[in-house]
């Protein structure tokens, strides 16, 4: 007996950057979106030991979206300009009751457009958190 198939795939995905001029809803124009929590850590090795040793101190999150521009898409150029503050949110697989949510406050890093000469317009957009939350957990 095969094992079921528990991967999915993006085609779900709710992306949504809440900042104070309104809402940007990126979801449906999605090519990739990635979440990164890093933390940082200080050495703590001392001269009995046979093994560097590390201490967790602080975390930090970034995240990166790209997709789709579409056509008159200032209002998302304009929500998406750098240094705006607001609240990322990632639901992988949609809003449904139970599902991941990724929820982070941070700061817009600015809008990136990418127009080829023969090939669809795409725009790339990242976020720093800022300190405040990061949350992973479930609507």
């Amino acid at each position: 007996m095969t094992a079921p198939n528990l991967s999915y795939a993006g085609t779900a995905v709710v992306v949504q950057w809440v900042y104070s001029g309104g809402t940007v809803t990126l979801s449906g124009d999605t090519r990739t979106c990635t979440i990164t929590p890093t933390i940082n850590t200080v050495e703590t090795t001392s001269s009995g030991d046979t093994r560097i040793r590390k201490l967790a101190l602080r975390g930090d999150v970034t995240a990166a979206w790209e997709g789709l521009l579409q056509v008159s898409g200032t209002a998302t150029l304009a929500g998406l300009a750098a240094g705006l503050v607001g609240t990322l949110t990632v639901g992988p697989e949609g809003t449904a009751a139970g599902r991941p949510r990724t929820q982070m406050s941070a700061i817009c890093m600015g809008a990136t457009q990418n127009i080829p000469y023969a090939d669809v317009v795409t725009l790339s957009v990242s976020w720093e958190g800022d300190g405040t939350t990061f949350t992973q957990g479930n609507y």
